[in-house]
């Protein structure tokens, strides 16, 4: 018999989340099936029972299931443009929110138009070239 195809194809990321400690292992690419929700492991040392020629444990690690809490995202490791145009972005939210409250309304509707802060803004300082 031979294959000429694979019979599963998928890609996983793993990463080391520093917040709590844990691993965690996300499906990046799936073929024929649905991707599995992300999952979370702590890291854990066990004994193995037995002992070495110096009569120290030997000793292994494991990885243990724990429940997936999703990242904490920060804006640090910003570099210099990014945080311009997330203060851009602000800057705008916070204008919206003002016009809306001084028109009676409710400032938790605020929104920024993509072209408001991509074309509006970021051209005009230069970070962006408009084509034609």
């Amino acid at each position: 018999m031979v294959l000429t195809q694979p019979l599963c194809f998928s890609n996983f990321k793993g990463e080391k989340v520093c917040s709590d400690g844990a691993f965690h292992l996300n499906c990046t690419k799936a073929k024929d099936f649905a991707p599995p929700d992300p999952m979370a492991f702590q890291v854990e040392q066990v004994n193995l029972g037995e002992v070495d020629e110096d009569d120290e444990q030997i000793t292994s690690i494991v990885l243990v299931s724990t429940d997936y809490r999703a990242p904490q995202i920060s804006g640090k490791g910003l570099g210099g443009n990014q945080k311009q145009t997330m203060t851009i972005l602000r800057h705008l939210y916070n204008e919206q929110r003002l016009n809306l409250e001084n028109s009676g309304h409710d400032p938790n509707g605020a929104r920024v138009e993509l072209g408001d802060w991509v074309i509006g803004e970021l051209t005009g300082i230069n970070m962006i070239t408009q084509l034609d």
